[in-house]
């Protein structure tokens, strides 16, 4: 009895030692499912985040102009709420990070996979995690590109694998998308 006794004690002193977890498991979803999934497939650019306290979890909520509806309908502006943010108004300073969270900055264009959330009145949430977010740049040739980046995600699907990065010009993209709501 002393022995699994001081066995246990000794186990969950090593755990305590380990460090945190640096990936998030999702199901993987491709673009058929997630633009059956998603509830609103948005183009825009975002324009500022703020960290709110939603009951007893920190959120990050950005606004983001909509510039194109690929599904669904939208007002000029939609409310993207990602779980985790930063609270700087406290006398200690409070930071919460899931690993794998979406992440969108000021300023960035971007393609959105959005349902809608019950978080937070008019919010939508990411569909997949971080999976429906699509940041589009300039590719090499001058033409729009939409990046993903999942190295931070671990996807279960057909056989589990570690996240990676896609790019795809933003044209074809956004053909593939129409295809898939034709179906």
């Amino acid at each position: 009895m002393k022995r699994a006794r001081s066995l246990w004690i000794g186990l969950l002193a090593a755990t305590a030692w380990l460090p945190p977890a640096s990936a998030t498991t999702v199901i993987e979803l491709g673009e058929r499912e997630m633009t059956r999934a998603a509830d609103l497939i948005v183009m825009g650019r975002s324009l500022e985040s703020r960290s709110e306290w939603i009951g007893r979890e920190l959120y990050t909520l950005t606004v983001v102009e909509v510039d194109e509806v690929l599904k669904g309908e939208a007002t000029r502006q939609v409310t993207v709420v990602v779980p985790g943010g930063v609270d700087a108004n406290r006398r200690f300073p409070v930071a919460r990070t899931y690993p794998g969270a979406a992440q969108i900055l000021p300023g960035q264009h971007l393609v959105l996979f959005l349902d809608r959330s019950g978080i937070a009145p008019g919010g939508h949430h990411v569909t997949g995690f971080s999976q429906g977010v699509y940041t589009v740049v300039e590719g090499p040739d001058g033409a729009p590109v939409v990046r993903r980046d999942l190295g931070s995600l671990r996807m279960l699907g057909e056989r589990p694998r570690r996240g990676g990065r896609t790019a795809a010009p933003l044209r074809l993209f956004k053909a593939r998308i129409r295809a898939h709501l034709a179906e």
